[in-house]
């Protein structure tokens, strides 16, 4: 305070006002408790967040020996069909990465992931890695004979990524292998039929690691990692070191305990997180190694000690069908609208699968339905009728509220997209959207979380003139609230 007045008692009159609100403004931006008790994001962990929502790309495979499912151990022998364990089978007409991402670009998605190993064993690009008996790993799109030996489809994923302006993800499974009696992170040593390989636990650990090694060390930088089912104790050491080496800052799903970014399974594929979700809670969701008792919670935890976003996968097929199915069909415009709303607007990034047909392209029916759930989004959610003044990040100190105008000729909101910038953590405990320039008016709508992204929504169109958002809880002992995001949005575009 006394350096405060001696500064501007000895400025000239003319420029008192000025440095006054100069140096409130910094003051203002720099309230910060002494030391912080909130889980605090990786910069990979806040990337991935604010990406908003990614795509799920199952080709594979299983896109040729089954109906839409794979081809897992249980598959085997149930049905005694060795065959799919023949790379042959593997056989498109023209893979076409191209138009599986300009599909997603036109969704609005901002990274792709691709099953380069799911649970049949295949693998989409040519591995070198050698067998415990000193042979070439044999069942992957070399041996497919598709383009003569010689390609490599996730080469041309990740080219094609770039084209679009899309981060690159892999799908790797290292819980299920049908080629090596992999079932749960564990060998069986059951009985094999024709064409399954015997290994031991370790052996099979070795070759995983050998063909990660393969892949994390061409494609540095990717957007995410998935361990579909986690990870064995066993492989634990390793992998949490071939991470560290070539993968620092990728999001891993299921990494929880192996990766400096762990991201959280909303434990279901129906395209849903509970409407208060938060960007903290119990990262083992789903997989990972050390899960206390009791941790898993769909929708985080508030103040929770690990900074852990969500994310939810969907289907384009009916069914919780992942790979291309003839028979299962796909879901309408009104459901995907209801997923869009449930997950991005419910702070969790949904994963949004895209299903290659056995030629190697995204059927025009579905293609189609993709594109119109793009322009959908664009539509709904591509210009907002009102925003606050200024820029974002607007510093909102306990109590205080932020305001935006609707212009006039406007035919009535009835939902806002909110967002907390999570740099610093999660503060926002509790907020209110009211009718009005003050703290009185009519109350639309309220909750507790808001993360990265919140669509909130309320029943009959809004006619006021402005909105005000209001704080009304934070976490207790930290700095002030930083909103990133506060758009009102008409219902005639929607």
């Amino acid at each position: 305070a006394n350096w405060l007045r001696f500064s501007l008692s000895g400025a000239p009159a003319t420029h008192r006002s000025t440095m006054l609100v100069v140096l409130c403004a910094v003051a203002a931006t720099v309230i910060m408790p002494a030391t912080s008790t909130l889980a605090m994001p990786t910069p990979a962990q806040l990337q991935w967040a604010n990406s908003g929502y990614g795509a799920f790309i199952h080709y594979n495979m299983g896109t040729y020996v089954s109906d839409g499912g794979g081809c897992s151990v249980t598959d085997l022998r149930r049905d005694h069909r060795q065959s799919r364990l023949d790379p042959a089978l593997f056989a498109p007409v023209k893979v076409d990465t191209d138009q599986w991402l300009s599909l997603i670009s036109a969704y609005g998605g901002k990274y792709a992931v691709l099953t380069v190993k799911h649970s049949c064993g295949f693998v989409l690009y040519p591995s070198n890695v050698t067998l415990p008996d000193g042979s070439r790993f044999n069942y992957s799109v070399a041996q497919s004979g598709y383009a003569g030996g010689h390609a490599d489809i996730v080469a041309d994923f990740v080219r094609s990524c770039q084209k679009f302006n899309i981060r690159p993800g892999f799908y790797f499974s290292l819980s299920a292998s049908a080629l090596f009696d992999v079932s749960r992170n564990a060998v069986l040593n059951s009985t094999l039929v024709p064409g399954q390989v015997r290994v031991t636990q370790a052996e099979y650990e070795s070759i995983n690691l050998a063909q990660l090694e393969e892949l994390w060390s061409r494609y540095a930088g990717l957007a995410e990692i998935w361990f579909d089912g986690g990870y064995s104790e066993s492989i634990k050491p390793r992998l949490e070191a071939l991470i560290a080496k070539y993968q620092p800052n990728a999001p891993a799903l299921n990494g929880f305990g192996v990766t400096r970014s762990p991201l959280r399974w909303i434990m279901n594929e129906a395209g849903h997180a509970p409407i208060e979700n938060w960007s903290t809670g119990s990262c083992c969701n789903g997989g990972g190694i050390g899960c206390p008792p009791g941790a898993k919670s769909p929708g985080g935890v508030a103040g929770a000690a690990d900074f852990c976003p969500s994310e939810c996968p969907y289907t384009m097929q009916n069914r919780d069908t992942w790979f291309y199915s003839q028979s299962a069909g796909f879901h309408s415009l009104v459901e995907l609208q209801t997923m869009f709303h449930q997950t991005v607007g419910h702070n969790c990034n949904p994963i949004f699968d895209y299903a290659p047909t056995p030629d190697g392209t995204v059927s025009p029916p579905q293609a189609a339905q993709y594109t119109a759930f793009g322009s959908w989004i664009a539509k709904c959610y591509g210009s907002a009728v009102g925003s606050p003044a200024g820029s974002s990040p607007w510093v909102l100190p306990s109590g205080n509220s932020l305001t935006l105008v609707i212009p006039a000729g406007a035919s009535g909101v009835d939902r806002v997209w909110l967002a907390e910038e999570l740099s610093t953590g999660e503060r926002v405990r509790a907020w209110e959207i009211r009718e009005g320039a003050g703290t009185t008016g009519q109350v639309l709508v309220n909750g507790t979380s808001m993360g990265t992204h919140k669509i909130a929504m309320w029943g009959v169109p809004s006619t006021a003139k402005t909105l005000t958002l209001l704080v009304t809880a934070m976490a207790t002992g930290e700095g002030p609230v930083r909103i990133a995001r506060f758009d009102a949005f008409e219902a005639a575009g929607c």
